[in-house]
């Protein structure tokens, strides 16, 4: 994805997705690395933020990076795991094909890209526009304050 920001340079729009992420989060320096001027990635970790159903709640580790050019923002596609602790540890994949005997491996879609949790679809959503969303309106908010 690609944002458009007409007549701001990459340094500024660097600058100001610095400043934005070092607000979000608790402790930037564990989350946040960059190339000055030309790239941000950012390694979070939401506990229990992606349901599958009502028992299964996985916790998500995320990467996304945003690279800068004058007058865009490129955010690549994030990647991320999914885990869950109950009797074991279960890892839920975005396509799963296989049968896991002891519920180690699970999916939100399946075989012949059946979705198999709609909720998980939904709540990776929710995550990813709302995060991209927050972030783009901080970037174009006018810094006089």
């Amino acid at each position: 994805m690609v944002l458009e920001l007409n007549n701001i340079s990459k340094s500024v729009l660097y600058q100001k997705s610095l400043i934005y992420f070092n607000s979000i989060y608790k402790s930037p320096k564990d989350v946040i690395s960059s190339v000055e001027d030309q790239l941000i990635t950012i390694h979070g970790v939401i506990d229990k933020s992606i349901r599958r159903n009502s028992f299964h709640v996985f916790d998500m580790d995320y990467t996304i990076t945003f690279q800068f050019k004058d007058g865009k923002v490129r955010i690549n596609s994030p990647s991320f795991v999914l885990t869950a602790y109950t009797k074991n540890m279960q890892t839920l994949h975005v396509k799963w094909t296989k049968f896991s005997f002891n519920g180690e491996h699970l999916g939100i879609y399946g075989k012949n890209d059946k979705l198999k949790s709609a909720r998980a679809k939904k709540d990776l959503e929710v995550f990813y526009n709302n995060y991209i969303k927050e972030y783009f309106t901080s970037i174009i908010q006018d810094d006089e304050w």
